[in-house]
């Protein structure tokens, strides 16, 4: 079941596909502390990774706090860390939900499906009783007016119980066709020492198969989530730690491009993993050039060739 963060991030992509120059104006980072405290909001990509740190001090002397890092070169990521010191009192902890989203425009044959591929890498934990760590990616293409829709997803997630460390990975895939698929490799789960956390690691990838219009076009969204929650503190008094880090690429299928050179792909401008994915124009009349200097090499050396 999809979180409320991803019904409204997908619903502002979507409500963004119907206005013009789709890639030049959907970015969107966004922090959410607690009861959904929406506390950062920024439509202006960085190159470099950009570092927040939010601290609260209650009243019992415990505090909480809580970091968030969106990068977007080489390729984007974001990554999310909640940490929970009670002091030996008792407190609510911390968690924080970090949303990424960014546009793409694709162009291609009329009617027809382009595969995209993607790749990417996840890495969750926590390291304490009833803490909770998510990592989240959906990737969605449409035609400019919605006739034809394709849409993936992968999450994981890591939680510390009274049962044990448990970790998993799943996967989504919707729209008219299915034609897109995604799979997840999770990695072995760690438990944390003895205070019931646990982390993984893994890696994801796939195809989203971008449907295209009469007009050859395709207009589609990312949306990255890292979720991170920490509890008191751990039974040695110790602040209880967990995060969320993900971070996915695109790239137009080599084959299917070899066969269709007209498939251009474009990013949001900033996001990085930026992509125009058209073969280099100049390789046919460099072949061209080399095969009419080796002809008049031939002819200059018939020439000298003696009678």
């Amino acid at each position: 079941m999809k979180s409320l963060a991803h019904r409204v991030l997908i619903g502002t992509a979507l409500g963004a596909l119907g206005a013009p120059a789709l890639a030049q104006s959907y970015y969107l980072e966004d922090i959410r502390l607690g009861n959904d405290v929406r506390v950062y909001l920024n439509q202006s990509p960085h190159a470099a990774p950009v570092e927040r740190v939010f601290v609260n001090a209650p009243q019992n002397q415990g505090t909480t706090s809580v970091k968030v890092v969106f990068n977007s070169t080489p390729a984007p990521s974001v990554f999310a860390q909640a940490e929970a010191n009670s002091l030996g009192m008792p407190v609510s902890g911390a968690q924080v939900r970090v949303a990424m989203g960014y546009a793409f425009e694709l162009t291609g044959p009329a009617n027809s499906y382009v595969p995209i591929n993607f790749r990417g890498l996840f890495d969750i934990n926590n390291d304490s009783f009833q803490s909770y760590t998510n990592a989240q990616v959906y990737l969605n293409a449409s035609t400019p007016a919605n006739q034809r829709t394709e849409s993936v997803g992968m999450w994981a997630q890591c939680d510390g119980s009274a049962l044990g460390p448990r970790c998993f990975a799943d996967t989504n895939v919707g729209g008219e066709i299915k034609f897109s698929g995604i799979y997840a490799t999770l990695g072995t789960v760690q438990p944390n020492g003895n205070f019931g956390g646990s982390s993984v690691s893994g890696s994801f990838q796939g195809v989203l198969m971008a449907p295209t219009d009469a007009s050859g076009r395709s207009r589609g969204s990312v949306s990255l989530y890292a979720f991170a929650s920490a509890v008191d503190t751990k039974f040695d008094g110790s602040p209880a730690v967990s995060s969320a880090f993900i971070d996915p690429e695109l790239r137009i299928d080599a084959s299917y491009l070899a066969l269709h050179p007209e498939v251009t792909l474009a990013l949001t401008p900033g996001v990085g993993n930026e992509i125009t994915a058209v073969p280099e124009p100049a390789a046919p009349l460099l072949m061209a050039a080399g095969l009419a200097a080796l002809l008049g090499l031939r002819r200059r050396r018939g020439l000298r060739a003696p009678r």
